[in-house]
């Protein structure tokens, strides 16, 4: 078998996935198989995909559309190879990237997923950065942003096939952070590469983009993380911090809501040894920014009587 699977989960993706697919065969690093895993397109995805002839490439089918998190899934379950690695289906690996990341994994066997930087571009262009080490990731999963980039991962097989984990339908389009979190809470250890591994295409109707219907996901996702991080607040008092710390998303609130859950913050920061391996420094961090945040938006809320 070969050292690496990449899986790339595919939903009418006609309009990139050559270029997509032609990344990875031009990699550097040769010993892989990738994976695609076309989610019931209704365009020509299956089409173009099987008119590139070559040894390395396997094609799967579901038979109806059941999202990326399951497409994924079958595309690990298909897989026997040491190394699982993601990536998008408008996305483009760089050459080199199977090669670090195999590099660094090998002289590295403490850590069990391993991502690295990117570079958006499309309607947006910027680089995008996140920490190298495991303890600012970890950090930085309670946020839910500026952790690690899903499609940039590359992690152990036997981690996931010891552990069970797997990516979750549950949580919707946040599936990767769902999952990053229950790898936390098992046990992996993080890392990112200060290399740029691969160019994010940024385009309308991104699924990544529609966070509009999420936010009940993203408060159960977030919860799941929260019980052993604070395990000093009850499951109750969980659920009245939590809506503050929704960063990207900020929720309508009363002023009570408000109260309550500026009130739990002092508590919540009394814990301060790490808990699964996170900076906690930098957990406090985040939790005084939003403690900033909803104490000027607290001044500006009508007041209960």
């Amino acid at each position: 078998m070969p050292q690496v699977s990449i899986i790339m989960p595919v939903y009418n993706g006609a309009k990139y996935i050559e270029e997509s697919i032609s990344s990875v065969l031009a990699q550097s690093f040769t010993d892989f198989e990738l994976i695609v895993v076309d989610d019931a397109s209704t365009d020509t995805s299956k089409e173009q995909i099987l008119a590139i002839k070559d040894g390395r490439l396997r094609y799967l089918a579901h038979a109806e559309n059941r999202g990326t998190a399951a497409a994924t899934c079958t595309g690990l379950e298909a897989s026997a190879s040491k190394f699982i690695a993601l990536l998008d289906q408008d996305d483009i690996a760089l050459p080199q990237r199977l090669e670090k990341q195999v590099r660094f994994l090998n002289g590295q066997p403490r850590i069990t997923i391993a991502g690295g930087q990117m570079i958006c571009f499309g309607a947006a262009d910027v680089e995008a950065k996140v920490p190298l080490d495991d303890a600012g990731i970890k950090a930085r999963l309670l946020s839910g942003a500026g952790n690690m980039y899903n499609p940039t991962v590359m992690m152990r097989r036997d981690f996931l096939v010891r552990h069970g984990i797997r990516w979750q339908a549950a949580d919707k389009s946040a599936f990767d952070w769902g999952f990053f979190v229950e790898a936390a809470k098992l046990g992996a250890r993080f890392a990112n590469l200060p290399d740029t591994l691969i160019h994010y295409r940024i385009h309308e109707g991104q699924q990544s983009r529609d966070q509009g219907s999420l936010r009940t996901t993203l408060a159960a996702i977030r919860l799941r993380l929260m019980a052993p991080l604070f395990p000093q607040l009850s499951a109750d008092e969980r659920v009245l911090l939590e809506p503050l710390l929704q960063w990207a998303m900020p929720p309508d609130l009363a002023s009570a809501e408000v109260q309550a859950g500026l009130a739990l913050i002092p508590k919540a920061q009394s814990l301060k040894k790490s808990v699964l391996g996170e900076d906690r420094a930098v957990v406090h961090h985040f939790l005084n920014a939003c403690e900033q945040r909803w104490s000027k938006a607290l001044a500006a809320l009508p007041q209960s009587s």
